[in-house]
């Protein structure tokens, strides 16, 4: 009895774990620092819903500080198998042509972040293995309601040590009417604690004044399931009607859990040189805490 018991706790023990087991080290990563490390194919994977709840505060020099609470809601729809999500969210990230800047005071969008409030349902159309077609239908609050629909293609290619990711999308927004918008990406692992991306973004509407585009250079290191650092180089402008750059952009950004496996502290100083200030170089300071409601497979 006493080794049939042990057995039967072995077992138990493999079921739970066999993920870790099959998976190789390089991929071994907490989800919850998905949204740090910017991979947000890891990070719309996960088998549970969760809520996040971001209170942060932004300093610019010369700029009033700058309070929000940026909160999100990732919901499972029961009966979907996971392919379908209901996405509830008070800012707005998808117009940002410099992605990698998550908790960026000084962001490059169609609108000011703080008029978005939005509720979507998510929905994958297929999916191979290589591939997954999104489609995305919903409303967004400014404060009058807007209809707004996406549809998006994330491709990958993955190697030894480097991956590559294309995604393009077109939408149509009440407001902003049809628009076209892509990322590439070039991403580079020397170590388990290392990874180098090199991030494209371009973002054309009917509203915009041409086409925007943004390049990020980012070096990530993680030296613990706890901690996670990365240094960014950025700069956006525009492709159309002319080429020009209007902010180049350096910061580093430090992640902590800080309790539990549910609080974490994000600190990210750097300095940025907007051509609407002359390129004056202009420090700030971003502090934000991150509650994650519901546990991340």
């Amino acid at each position: 009895e006493e080794s049939s018991a042990w057995v039967s706790d072995a077992a138990e023990w493999i079921d739970e774990n066999v993920v870790t087991l099959l998976t190789p080290p390089r991929e071994r990563r907490d989800p919850t620092f998905d949204s740090f490390l910017g991979n947000r194919e890891v990070e719309e994977s996960v088998n549970r819903s969760n809520v996040r709840i971001r209170p942060g505060i932004g300093l610019l020099d010369g700029e009033n500080p700058d309070y929000d609470i940026r909160f999100s809601a990732r919901i499972h729809l029961p009966r979907s198998e996971n392919r379908v999500n209901l996405i509830i969210e008070n800012f707005e990230e998808d117009e940002n042509v410099l992605e990698e800047f998550r908790t960026s005071r000084f962001d490059q969008t169609l609108r000011e972040q703080e008029t978005e409030r939005s509720i979507q349902v998510q929905a994958d159309l297929r999916r191979t293995a290589r591939a997954k077609l999104t489609g995305k239908i919903g409303m967004s609050f400014r404060p009058e309601p807007v209809p707004k629909m996406e549809l998006r293609l994330r491709t990958w290619y993955t190697g030894e040590g480097i991956a590559t990711r294309l995604t393009p999308a077109g939408f149509w927004d009440g407001d902003d009417g049809f628009g076209l918008k892509a990322r590439y990406e070039i991403e580079t692992s020397t170590s388990t604690n290392w990874l180098h991306r090199l991030s494209t973004s371009t973002l054309w509407s009917e509203s915009s004044e041409g086409v925007d585009a943004g390049q990020t250079y980012s070096i990530y290191f993680r030296p613990s399931k706890r901690r996670a650092y990365s240094v960014h180089i950025g700069c956006s402008g525009k492709l159309e009607p002319y080429q020009d750059i209007d902010l180049v952009s350096l910061r580093f950004a430090s992640r902590r859990l800080i309790h539990s496996n549910w609080i974490y502290l994000e600190v990210e100083p750097g300095v940025q040189f907007p051509r609407e200030r002359d390129w004056k170089e202009t420090p700030f300071f971003n502090l934000q805490l991150e509650f994650i409601l519901g546990a991340l497979d």
